[in-house]
């Protein structure tokens, strides 16, 4: 293997379904931000696929990189700029037609101010696309039951001040509230996926369905007798909680679309 190409550091069927997520939008000829870029995997695959549509494209025009350590960044045609994504973004309001950000917001302290900024800095119209583990999936529950823990957030090193490359994820969201807060930062449109069914999941999904169903169904008309508008108005996104991607999937993705 070449030693100065890309690899991914997440799962490259995730990377490969965010790239299928972006091309139903064909945003080749817009602005995309790979944001939290890593050394650069999925901007090798957006940057193949914009020379793909284009001819003779310049591809610095149209794809846009940043990550905490930009000199780890391995697309020769793509600038890599720092960006602390703890902090607000230096990006312009209104740049982008789609910021792609995958197995990045687990490891932030604040998801509310970091899916703010990707608002902020998509165009009207624009897609925002964000991965993140499943928190909600069968053996992500079961886990936590039985261990105390779920996959991929175990216990985190404390000494190492770092708190960006913590050697773990800080910040497990579930699919239902990073819905939430795109929600809240103005997005429309917001549509969860997942990037692969896991075998373990489906098994566990077949054999646990019937009880997980009635009791989240006893749970949603416990709640609906205390507040039935609160349940109307989040049918869509509680709707999505007892899906197969969400019970079985191994990852969340999250597409939404900014308001125009």
């Amino acid at each position: 293997m070449n030693p100065d190409s890309p690899e991914s550091k997440s799962l490259p069927i995730t990377n490969r379904k965010v790239l299928d997520l972006l091309a139903c939008h064909n945003l080749w000829e817009g602005k995309i931000l790979d944001l939290g870029a890593g050394n650069g995997f999925f901007s090798s695959l957006v940057a193949a696929e914009i020379i793909r549509h284009s001819n003779n494209c310049d591809i610095s025009k149209h794809l846009f990189a940043c990550d905490f350590h930009p000199r780890n960044f391995k697309v020769a045609s793509v600038s890599c700029m720092f960006a602390d994504l703890n902090a607000p973004l230096t990006y312009q309001s209104d740049s982008f037609d789609a910021v792609c950000s995958i197995e990045v917001i687990e490891h932030l302290e604040n998801h509310f101010s970091f899916v703010r900024e990707i608002y902020r800095i998509l165009k009207p119209g624009g897609v925002a696309i964000l991965t993140t583990p499943n928190t909600l999936n069968v053996n992500s529950r079961l886990s936590t039951l039985f261990a105390g823990f779920q996959p991929l957030f175990a216990p985190l090193p404390l000494s190492t001040p770092d708190r960006i490359e913590t050697g773990g994820h800080i910040h497990p969201i579930s699919p239902y509230h990073l819905m939430y807060v795109f929600h809240q930062a103005g997005f429309a449109d917001i549509r969860v996926h997942t990037d692969r069914l896991k075998n373990s999941g489906r098994a566990l999904t077949a054999l646990l369905y019937l009880p997980l169903k009635l009791a989240f169904s006893r749970y949603l008309k416990k709640l609906a007798n205390i507040d039935a508008r609160l349940v109307e108005e989040n049918k869509a996104y509680l709707d999505a909680i007892m899906t197969l991607p969400m019970l079985a999937g191994r990852t969340v993705i999250v597409e939404a679309v900014k308001r125009r």
